[in-house]
């Protein structure tokens, strides 16, 4: 029986140094376990037949059943696939690195994933091929979390284990996305089908100061505004591939919706959000696709020269005043002001989606 040289993770940078004995083992041909943010897996070079089909040997896997390719960025996808639709960029944008595994390409496609792991990325930043991967487990067993557990069920034709400490135990979740842009999950893991979703969908922010007024009530029309477009509840939106949020440049997390901003809703017969105030940071501003600000003020604290695309609401450039501590009047009027002006951004709105 082999005994696999084992590598333990340094508890501080610096990781490259230890990430190129790792890589050495791989161009020599080598198999290797290696932790990631789900799972540990078995990895080799892609271009290494021999290696390659002692994975499968090891995992008894079905021969039908190709390897995925770990990245250790959505940039290293260019050389897998010859074009990755406009949901695969998003999902790669906002989902990675982490849990999620795409099927990108024709016909059978190829399986790629980021993970979360910063030894991993790494080596596979250091590797000068590309690197196959699936868990280091026989075909049909639990996936393991330790390397100790690895050693246990897989004791043969391992070169070389990194033992990184537990880790989550919990595999990827796996999504096919057509040439088209239609997902398909495979596998429900660490995401749920929901995530996988939110992350897919066309995304638009408005934003205000506190999010109390103005802009959860533009969410709220334009959720119904959609919902009508596309004949479809306003909850399967999401399903449908659009999300729509809101947020405030001075919010103060989890204040809900005035009453006075959720009574003008209920008159004009649209429904009152569920509703939770956040701020307009750099994470959500990541996850949105167009951004429409209620003033200049806004627009400036935004940060206009960053992503996402934003502008103010209003296309002729007038702020909407804020209707706080106002009565039911005003906000009836503000309620149809961003009626009017939101039925005028569909068109482009729109244009943010994939093509159906």
């Amino acid at each position: 029986m082999s005994t696999p040289r084992i590598i333990t993770i340094p508890p501080q940078p610096p990781l490259l140094p230890t990430a190129e004995e790792v890589t050495a083992c791989l161009e020599d041909g080598g198999v290797i376990v290696l932790p990631t943010d789900t799972v540990y897996g078995l990895a080799c070079r892609v271009d290494r037949p021999d290696a390659v089909e002692r994975i499968f040997a090891i995992k008894d896997r079905p021969a039908e059943k190709p390897l995925p390719r770990l990245v250790p960025d959505p940039e290293s996808v260019r050389g897998l696939v010859s074009r990755v639709p406009l949901v695969g960029h998003r999902l790669m944008r906002r989902a990675w690195p982490g849990a999620l595994t795409l099927i990108l390409g024709p016909g059978d496609g190829i399986a790629v994933r980021a993970p979360d792991h910063d030894f991993a990325r790494v080596v596979l930043r250091a590797s000068s091929g590309v690197v196959c991967a699936t868990s280091a487990n026989a075909s049909g067993e639990p996936p393991p979390r330790t390397a100790d557990e690895v050693r246990e069920a897989l004791p043969e034709g391992i070169d070389l284990v990194v033992d990184g400490g537990p880790v989550n135990g919990t595999e990827s979740t796996i999504a096919r996305v057509s040439d088209d842009g239609d997902i398909e999950i495979l596998r429900t893991g660490a995401l749920s089908e929901e995530d996988v979703q939110s992350a897919a969908a066309t995304t638009i922010a408005f934003v205000c100061t506190g999010n109390t007024c103005r802009s959860p009530m533009a969410e709220a029309v334009l959720r119904h505004v959609l919902a009508t477009e596309l004949d479809v509840a306003p909850e399967e939106l999401l399903r449908n591939g659009f999300r729509v949020v809101s947020a405030g440049v001075e919010a103060w997390g989890g204040s809900p919706i005035t009453p006075e901003a959720a009574d003008a809703l209920e008159d004009a017969g649209i429904p009152v959000p569920s509703h939770r105030s956040q701020g307009w940071t750099p994470e959500l501003a990541g996850h949105v696709d167009r951004a429409y600000a209620m003033t200049r003020h806004h627009l400036f604290a935004m940060g206009p020269d960053q992503p996402p695309p934003r502008s103010l609401l209003d296309p002729s450039g007038h702020d909407i005043p804020d209707p706080i501590g106002c009565g039911p009047g005003v906000y009836r009027e503000c309620l149809q002001r961003l009626i009017t002006l939101i039925r005028s951004r569909v068109p482009e709105i729109f244009t943010h989606a994939p093509p159906s």
